[in-house]
């Protein structure tokens, strides 16, 4: 069964060439990646194809399979695709601020305040390691600061929180081989892969 989505909603796991995930994308971006050759898509059972097309014929899909839609045709999304280069360098790990937020329990990791109402007025994406020092925009060099502390860090390294603890000590113990998902975009062939964590 088909379920038509927002090209913007985020329904596909990228395998590494190591078949590691490594993020989750957009049906606008997966599809768009996949039927240009950029990435190799997987049917439910993990089985590769070399196209768009061939995995249109004869990949096996999941229940509520997701489908872009116009007014005359419709093209279903690959759920899991594997990439043959990296999709983007720049990427910043998480997919979005609010799911950085939501994993650090809307909790600045600088002053200590919690901003649950009108997060997005509050939060922005740290780098721990500036980038003007050298630090990577990778999601283990991010954690989510208000505004007022973003700005007094500045490109200021090492950089301590209201506790007198380094910020490095804080992305050490971070999971950066997971990927966070909310549950209502959890698919259920992504179900084989421990690294796909569930956000609390």
């Amino acid at each position: 069964m088909n379920t038509p989505i927002k090209e913007t909603k985020l329904t596909t796991l990228v395998l590494n060439s190591s078949f590691f995930p490594s993020h989750i994308i957009s049906a606008r971006w997966a599809f768009q990646r996949t039927y240009t050759g950029n990435v190799k898509p997987l049917d439910r059972n993990l089985t590769q194809f070399w196209g768009y097309d061939e995995w249109l014929r004869g990949g096996e899909r999941g229940t509520n399979h997701p489908v872009l839609r116009s007014a005359h045709q419709e093209w279903p999304v690959p759920t899991v695709v594997l990439s043959r280069k990296p999709m983007n360098p720049k990427r910043s790990g998480p997919t979005t601020l609010y799911e950085l937020v939501k994993k650090y329990k809307f909790t600045c990791q600088i002053t200590g305040n919690v901003y649950r109402k009108n997060w997005r007025k509050h939060f922005t994406k740290e780098h721990v390691i500036p980038v003007a020092k050298g630090g990577p925009n990778e999601d283990w060099n991010l954690l989510p600061t208000c505004r007022e502390a973003n700005i007094k860090k500045s490109d200021t390294f090492p950089y301590f929180d209201f506790n007198g603890i380094d910020l490095t000590e804080k992305i050490k113990r971070t999971d950066y081989t997971s990927v966070y998902v909310r549950e209502e975009n959890m698919r259920e062939e992504w179900a084989s892969f421990p690294q796909i964590k569930i956000y609390e």
